[in-house]
């Protein structure tokens, strides 16, 4: 009698023909949008399910570079997967030598599809946490360019700007935040402590 294959046996094997079947995406130089539709149905949850949560779980325990490389997968698919850039960003941040292969990702993701706010926003962030406030600074904006409602630009374009004493301007984009409901009060207290926080103009607003 012929050895049943196990339940996991089988979902390795749809995955595999999955995989397959999309290689030549996965080839090519752009990838996919990852907030577009023009992939296989299941490809995004299929590539997160067995890359994402066990990457995490890879940088918690230490093991960046296997980390690196559910992201790099995750990537060569979906270059501008927001989960997956912020992934490469923490294993950068965390063990430096990482730093030059994380840029590339970002410089990727914005040449493949620069019309989305998300992946400045987590660029800026990214140079933010490097200490490279400046440049965060302009990727803030161009995330604000592209999605002026980004609650999250905002904060973080005023926290910035605190940080390189520009207090008028970090108020105005702290009032922005607030107003689009961003719930934490970090950037407001910033502004205080500063004696920064003040009504802005309307046509600031």
């Amino acid at each position: 009698m012929a050895r049943q294959w196990p339940n996991q046996g089988i979902r390795l094997i749809l995955w595999l023909t999955l995989v397959i079947t999309a290689m030549p995406s996965l080839a090519a130089v752009k990838g996919h949008d990852y907030y577009g539709n023009d992939f296989p149905p299941g490809l995004l949850v299929n590539v997160e399910k067995y890359h994402l949560e066990p990457g995490r779980d890879k940088l918690s325990h230490g093991r960046y570079s296997y980390a690196m490389a559910d992201a790099r997968f995750m990537l060569a698919y979906f270059p501008n997967n927001p989960n997956a850039l912020k992934l490469a960003m923490e294993i950068a941040l965390q063990w430096p030598e990482h730093n030059t292969e994380a840029e590339p990702f970002f410089e990727k993701a914005i040449d493949s599809y620069p019309q989305h706010g998300e992946t400045y926003l987590i660029y800026g962030v990214y140079l933010h946490r490097l200490g490279k406030v400046e440049d965060a600074v302009a990727e803030y904006k161009k995330a604000i360019e592209r999605d002026p409602r980004s609650a999250e630009a905002h904060y973080n374009l005023g926290l910035a700007l605190v940080a390189l004493d520009r207090f008028d301007e970090a108020n105005v984009a702290a009032h922005k935040a607030y107003a689009l409901g961003h719930p934490l009060p970090g950037l407001k207290n910033e502004l205080k402590s500063h004696g920064a926080w003040q009504p802005v103009k309307e046509d600031e607003k």
